[in-house]
């Protein structure tokens, strides 16, 4: 089961791709998608060469992946109509998405209103009193993930230096945020979770992303769904701060 954080696209480029102890980059396309390419393919940011213990770790997820009889990724049809139809040759592809509980899409099923998990106890009371006051629209939500570098108190001096009307929170309930009214944009890295929960709430996004699928998941916003923008770096790999307002 391809899921969590991996795009359809994931197993595919890594098992064509992976040559011993190096992860050739070479353009990759297939039917139904775009031609892939450096530096929009999956990688650990800009060192695609050789590649540490993480991307070892990725790959035996996928290593008995010809022997299973189905492959699950959390994806929808619709979204990847045209990719399930060329797989549906090698491989027995379902797609079992969006994962969304169904109080954020159909309302079919009762009492499906949570994912049953969250890393860190999520600040819904305040996120949700917050948002209540904001007009339609009017927030732009930002989602560090768990890797943001700064702790709570240093985010929000610099929040606060640049006289920003805003709330902090360690850790938000993310689908209550994205199906507000409040929220006009997503600010995400592109996990691939955070992806379709954007899709499926119809929220645009700005892509900052990182590594692994997540820069192929921010091209597709940009270039093949066409419900968001990608932020441009600089030498060092950072997004400044006015390249960010410009795609806001």
């Amino acid at each position: 089961m391809a899921g969590g954080g991996e795009s359809i696209t994931f197993e595919l480029i890594y098992d064509d791709y992976t040559e011993g102890e190096k992860l050739a980059v070479p353009d990759f396309s297939m039917p139904g998608l775009p031609e892939i390419r450096v530096p929009t393919l999956h990688s650990l940011g800009s060192d695609t060469g050789r590649y540490p213990p993480i991307i070892r770790h990725v790959l035996i997820q996928f290593s008995n992946i010809d022997k299973a009889d189905w492959v699950l990724f959390n994806s929808f049809y619709q979204l990847v109509e045209e990719v399930l139809k060329w797989m549906s040759n090698p491989w027995p592809v379902k797609t079992i998405g969006p994962t969304v509980p169904s109080i954020y899409l159909d309302k079919r099923v009762d009492n499906d209103c949570d994912y049953g998990f969250h890393l860190y106890k999520p600040d819904s009371e305040s996120c949700l009193k917050w948002l209540n006051t904001k007009d339609t629209e009017s927030v732009v939500y930002v989602s560090f993930g768990s890797a943001a570098s700064l702790n709570a108190e240093q985010m929000a001096e610099a929040l606060k230096r640049n006289c920003y009307n805003f709330l902090w929170v360690t850790w938000s309930p993310q689908l209550e945020v994205l199906a507000h009214r409040a929220v006009g944009c997503f600010i995400t890295h592109c996990g691939w979770n955070s992806t379709v929960e954007a899709i499926s709430s119809g929220v645009p996004v700005v892509a900052v992303p990182q590594f692994l699928d997540w820069t192929t998941n921010a091209y597709f916003v940009e270039q093949v769904f066409g419900v968001g923008v990608t932020t441009m770096v600089d030498e060092k790999g950072v997004a400044a701060k006015d390249e960010i307002e410009r795609c806001i």
